[in-house]
């Protein structure tokens, strides 16, 4: 790292990571076509945290929908698992686009015989839980991760350089190596404390009753990439404090705001540039604090889209999730990855919900 890299922060709850393999993915169509082909080679597991998913989203190359390909690898004896929010009533007009559990939604599960597991996991009062994320053999040798900003909708899926109306820009982040191990933590800490776990219709399938083990060993070297795993996480959502492994326990239950303290790093390190592309930014701070660097010019782009820049120009900045909003959803970001040898900032999280 040079001295115009962009510093990582102490507030995550999991640690610094070398030895990753880190690539980007832009917009939909790669992503999605990328997520199913680890997909049909699962031999373990698939575990997800899903935001929205449309009625009308479809997979890449005929593969049908998000249902259709997750029960196929169900069907070949793979742990499939879902977390889904599901809106309270502050964010109830976006329940539309929301696999809310409804008789609706159980329904078209009973009709499919679906085999996959799923809890449902609201956010904060008024907030939108927006990580998005795949988890690929969790545990095993081959482990792989992705997370990003990008939502089962039929307005993202779409190839790079796209133009039509109402295209959604966005990337996700594969990640293979030791940060995997973090992504699983995540879920496992998110699955055992869902919400709705223990509601009549906050679970659906045999075995979604039974909490998951948290991790125990870290992935072998997969790349040259150092990388960290952020969150967005409220006070009280979650209690259970155990440690990623070799990582620290963590006060989760007094929530995390790592996402936030990491772009505070980025604007302070800032030299020359801030590039900012974004659909919805609400964080007054962000403002303030570039507007005390001197001589540091602000470019910003009104676009769906999550950032990717090098280190010396930062990337986009998150929405502020303790910022309220009489007309949106304020968004709980999910998780960001800093790659110092790949020279990437990343962000996962685009304020996606105004779209729905």
């Amino acid at each position: 790292m040079t001295s115009s890299a962009v510093p990582f922060v102490q507030s995550s709850s999991y640690p610094l990571r070398p030895g990753n393999r880190v690539r980007p993915l832009i917009d939909g169509e790669p992503a999605f076509r990328r997520i199913c082909q680890a997909i049909e080679a699962a031999r373990q597991s698939v575990w997800a945290t899903v935001t929205f998913m449309w009625a009308t989203f479809e997979m890449p190359d005929g593969r049908g929908s998000t249902l259709d390909v997750l029960d196929r690898a169900a069907a070949r004896g793979v742990d499939v698992r879902l977390l889904f929010w599901r809106p309270d009533a502050e964010t109830g007009r976006h329940e539309r686009n929301a696999f809310r559990g409804s008789t609706e939604h159980i329904g078209l599960l009973e009709a499919r015989r679906s085999a996959v597991k799923i809890r449902w996991d609201r956010a904060h009062p008024g907030f939108c839980q927006h990580q998005k994320s795949w988890l690929v053999d969790a545990g095993a040798d081959g482990e792989t991760a992705f997370v990003g900003g990008i939502n089962l909708n039929p307005h993202s899926m779409v190839a790079p350089g796209h133009c039509g109306e109402g295209h959604n820009h966005d990337v996700y982040v594969e990640i293979a190596g030791p940060s995997a191990v973090d992504v699983h933590h995540n879920f496992v800490q998110r699955w055992n404390e869902a919400s709705e776990r223990q509601a009549p219709d906050g679970r659906w399938g045999a075995g979604s009753e039974t909490d998951l083990p948290f991790p125990i060993r870290v992935p072998a070297r997969r790349g040259d990439a150092t990388a960290q795993i952020q969150r967005t996480i409220h006070a009280v959502r979650y209690r259970d404090g155990t440690a990623t492994p070799d990582g620290r326990p963590f006060d989760i239950a007094s929530g995390e705001r790592s996402i936030l303290d990491q772009y505070r790093a980025a604007i302070d390190a800032a030299r020359r540039t801030i590039y900012i592309e974004n659909q919805y930014l609400d964080v007054p701070e962000t403002g303030r604090r570039r507007s005390r660097l001197a001589g540091v010019r602000l470019r910003a782009r009104r676009h769906h889209a999550c950032g990717v820049a090098p280190h010396e120009a930062p990337g986009r900045l998150p929405t502020n999730p303790h910022q309220r909003s009489s007309r949106r959803p304020r968004i709980a970001p999910s998780a960001m990855t800093g790659s110092a040898a790949r020279t990437y900032q990343v962000t996962t999280n685009s304020g996606e919900s105004s779209k729905q």
